[in-house]
């Protein structure tokens, strides 16, 4: 698998996930249309490590994110919305085990039981995360919900709150 030290996700990029390396270090594992490799920093700061590469940081994808859709935890970010480039964790983005995803590569998923879910991606492939589909779903709808609201915003006619 090929290994680099930073990254830069684009359209092609679909998730990160979670992995320690062989001196106990957490890493991420990034797929894309190219297949797979490992970055050397852990999925939430690469996250962040792009936010930043695109002008924000994860604090203000957060920040902005709850002042779109209102506090909430686990919230999807705007990673760059000129690219239509929505994210959205898995769980708390600062547990070790959080994965994240490309709602544009969401395709479909099921329930396999056992409180776990089958996605496939864009590309045909699939991914298996050991959560319910109804709360996948929950975490797909608040993600569309933050691009339908921000699309609206940004056609020129501001929503009134």
């Amino acid at each position: 698998m090929p290994h680099s030290t930073n990254f830069v996700l684009d359209h092609d990029t679909i998730l990160f996930l979670p992995r320690y390396d062989e001196s106990g270090c957490l890493q991420a594992i990034v797929r894309d249309a190219s297949g797979s490799f490992d970055v050397d920093l852990a999925p939430t700061l690469l996250i962040d490590y792009n936010l930043r590469y695109y002008g924000s940081s994860l604090r203000g994808a957060i920040d902005g994110t709850n002042m779109i859709l209102g506090y909430g935890h686990m919230n999807p970010v705007i990673v760059n919305e000129k690219l239509s480039l929505y994210w959205f964790p898995s769980k708390s983005p600062y547990k070790d085990d959080c994965e994240w995803f490309a709602l544009h590569h969401i395709k479909d998923y099921f329930d396999i039981g056992g409180k776990r879910t089958k996605i496939i991606f864009s590309d045909g492939s699939t991914h298996i995360i050991d959560m319910s589909r109804s709360s996948f779903d929950l975490k797909v709808q608040k993600a569309y919900k933050l691009k339908g609201k921000l699309e609206y915003r940004t056609m020129g006619t501001p929503m009134k709150v």
